[in-house]
């Protein structure tokens, strides 16, 4: 069995235990915003299984890339295969708002400054 198919099996065990994925809480993961003067892009910060410290962030490159950052900790974190998926589309989001709001900003910046 390959991992696509473990994925597969994992979210039918889901949806047995009568847990719907899309409702799940956010399967147990926490996103939050951060903005950063310093950055040109924001970037979220993610909490996993109600920890009260980020297990790692997601942010955007110069290069306009989603970029992940783990952080170390002295507790291990696991996440399951639906989770990291939920992450993973999270962050495909993220990346099209931070690239649609960053280049709106400097069409804005672009209008104001030409009169």
């Amino acid at each position: 069995m390959d991992m696509g198919q473990v994925g597969i099996v994992m979210a039918r065990l889901l949806d047995s235990e009568g847990q719907d994925n899309l409702v799940m809480q956010n399967h147990n993961i926490r996103f939050e915003k951060v903005g950063d003067i310093s950055l040109t892009y924001p970037f979220l910060e993610v909490y996993v299984n109600g920890s009260q410290t980020p297990s790692l962030d997601i942010g955007v490159s110069e290069d306009r890339e989603i970029v992940f950052t783990i952080y170390p900790t002295d507790v291990t974190t696991s996440i399951t295969f639906s989770q990291w998926e939920y992450i993973l589309n999270e962050a495909k989001t993220f990346l099209i708002e931070a690239l649609r709001d960053e280049d709106g900003f400097k069409e804005w910046m672009r209008e104001i400054t030409k009169g």
